[in-house]
């Protein structure tokens, strides 16, 4: 099996971006070059004629070897001949020959999907099978392989909805929950709907990646302004993870004026985060404003049943039999998130296969002892976090939920907070709801708090230490 892209997808984006860059030559040299084929680490282009081959490897050959080199991160051979060879030709020929499996074009499909908004099934599958995949985005995160719980239905259904209207109603569209959940895999599965149902133009990057191209560029003329025609000249931009950015004030300006350049051109933009743009510190008025402006969903902790389906989905996948009482074996005990879960039905796959032997209950017990005492220890509850540091001060529980403002409440209450939101993925929202009904502000001024003392005072930390360490014992007896 040949394992390497297809790189169609990445050459016409590289054109697209000389084009914008370079302007319209006296000839047109970006659209008469046409993509042929590709190897692992070639491209094969066609020109019309021996002149104009010259032409670009002597003109702009730097430029095109610059720009691939920018968008891959990897040097790749592009050969040029004044016509497609025959080569070139048999190699289109017997690839739109090959098996789905041979071009990459594998699905995750589950037994049924739920489908909010009456989606065809299988329909943007299909079409990625009759058009190269998106150099950025991976083939496996569609519509169809998300499996939907009842908590995520309203999520799921707004993300059809952008896939279908880009830079309408809901732009930007923010995605946010804890980490494992599937926010990459909903925000590629429009990417791929968008890229197998028309020509659009799409960027897929992480905030981590957007950060590195920004500071690379911000020395250079030339590369700022190819930074600058890249981002603001797209039709659909999706950056991962933003709460990972570092903001300093240029950054900040340039994320800006990036969203208002597209903003104002009806471009979509989609985000996601680790929490409600509310809760992301050094993040201007003016840009929370602008991220609020559109659709903020939430992507939650699937229940046992969709835990259920997620692992029945990827056991078929892989051909493994794994028996139902191991199953629910496993959905059980890894409550955590979905990434959890999968990499815990890895290691039943990799016992299969290595051992030669069915997974039985007794034989995933013993496998998963570890990993489910660390996921226990990482999915603590909030009762427990609060009665422990409400003993700790000789307190109750009761104490710490309450509108009770003396000092020796009030601090073991903001060190509840902290702790909380360090050992569980809850929402400053929520972390306010168990402590009292709080609202998420003062949950923030709590946890800053504590943060500040941890500078100015020597014991706190080994306190909070003392805390967590008694807080992890609770669930390892």
């Amino acid at each position: 099996m040949t394992d390497f892209k297809d790189y169609k997808a990445l050459w016409n984006e590289t054109m697209q971006q000389l084009k914008c860059q370079f302007g319209t030559q006296p000839m047109d040299w970006w659209t008469s070059l046409k993509y042929t084929s590709s190897s692992e680490d070639e491209i094969f282009i066609a020109a019309p004629s021996a002149y104009h081959r010259d032409q670009v490897k002597s003109r702009f050959m730097a430029h095109i070897d610059t720009k691939i080199m920018e968008l891959t991160g990897k040097p790749l051979k592009i050969t040029i001949t004044e016509k497609q060879s025959k080569k070139s030709a048999k190699n289109i020929v017997d690839e739109t020959k090959k098996p789905a499996e041979e071009n990459n074009f594998v699905s995750e499909v589950p037994d049924k999907t739920p489908d909010p908004v009456n989606v065809t099934k299988h329909s943007e599958t299909k079409a990625a099978i009759q058009k190269n995949r998106h150099f950025q985005l991976k083939n496996e995160f569609t519509f169809d392989t998300f499996i939907v719980s009842e908590k995520n239905k309203y999520t799921f259904a707004a993300a059809q909805a952008v896939a279908r209207n880009l830079g309408t109603s809901y732009n930007p569209l923010l995605i946010y929950g804890g980490v494992g959940l599937g926010k990459t895999h909903l925000m590629q599965a429009i990417g791929n709907y968008v890229h197998s149902n028309s020509d659009n133009n799409i960027i897929y990057i992480s905030a981590e990646n957007f950060m590195n191209e920004f500071i690379e560029s911000i020395n250079d003329k030339k590369t700022a302004s190819s930074f600058r025609n890249k981002y603001r000249h797209t039709d659909l931009l999706m950056i991962d993870d933003i709460h990972s950015l570092k903001y300093g004030d240029a950054t900040l300006a340039e994320i800006f004026n990036t969203y208002e350049a597209l903003h104002n051109a009806n471009k979509q933009m989609i985000f996601t985060c680790d929490r409600p743009v509310s809760e992301l510190k050094n993040l201007t008025d003016r840009l929370k404003s602008r991220f609020e402006s559109g659709l903020n969903v939430e992507i939650c902790l699937p229940d046992y049943e969709t835990r259920f389906a997620i692992a029945k989905s990827r056991i078929k996948l892989c051909g493994i039999n794994i028996p139902d009482d191991v199953i629910s074996f496993v959905c059980k005990n890894i409550t955590t998130n979905v990434r959890d879960l999968i990499s815990a039905l890895k290691k039943l796959f990799s016992y299969a296969d290595l051992m030669a032997k069915p997974v039985t209950l007794e034989i995933a017990q013993q496998q998963l002892r570890d990993t489910i005492v660390s996921t226990k220890q990482t999915n603590v509850s909030t009762d427990v976090i609060i009665r422990i540091v409400a003993e700790y001060f000789s307190l109750t529980p009761t104490d710490l939920r309450s509108k009770k403002k003396s000092h020796n409440i009030v601090h073991p209450r903001h060190l509840s907070m902290y702790i909380i939101r360090d050992l569980t993925e809850l929402s400053t929202t929520d972390i306010g709801e168990v402590l009292g009904g709080r609202d998420h502000t003062t949950v923030m001024n709590g946890i800053d708090k504590i943060e500040k003392r941890i500078l100015s005072d020597p014991t706190e930390e080994p306190m909070i230490q003392t805390l967590k360490r008694m807080i992890k014992e609770n669930y390892v007896k």
